[in-house]
């Protein structure tokens, strides 16, 4: 098996423990659909620059998530994509939860960071976020903390 293979399916295990989790934290996670761009003869090809998820708290408070799996303990700011950076600061900016839940395999944590407090030329740990937990025992209910409130 290939490693993009290997990865996408690293991925999407991470996304549908994700999705779980935040069921058991009394969270809705639901999946943002992928946009598309139609080209000649009926085809389409996905544009993704959006982020994966949106996450409702039970009291009303949303926040928008894109899941990210790293093989290392590290992860660097051009791994990310740009277009999903910039969406998360515009709504950081108007104080809407935005950012990348990551999953750093080596040491099995997963880790929240807000897109507002992501720097360029910059590389990080699971410590320089917020920690959620491991991947069997995430919580994503956190995220909605991360701004000083208690819920």
């Amino acid at each position: 098996m290939k490693t993009p293979n290997v990865n996408r399916i690293n991925g999407r295990f991470f996304e549908v423990a994700f999705e779980r989790f935040g069921g058991y934290g009394g969270l809705l996670v639901l999946r943002n659909p992928l946009a598309c761009r139609f080209l000649p003869g009926r085809a389409t090809v996905p544009i993704k620059s959006q982020l994966d998820y949106t996450v409702v708290h039970k009291t009303g408070v949303v926040a928008f998530v894109d899941c990210k799996s790293f093989v290392g303990s590290t992860f660097s700011f051009s791994s990310l994509n740009s277009r999903q950076v910039e969406l998360a600061r515009r709504f950081n900016k108007w104080n809407v939860r935005a950012g990348f839940a990551c999953w750093f395999r080596e040491g099995d944590k997963v880790s929240y960071f807000s897109g507002d407090r992501l720097i360029e030329r910059r590389s990080y740990s699971a410590e320089d976020g917020l920690v959620l937990g491991t991947l069997s025992s995430m919580k994503l209910e956190l995220i909605f903390a991360s701004y000083g409130e208690k819920y």
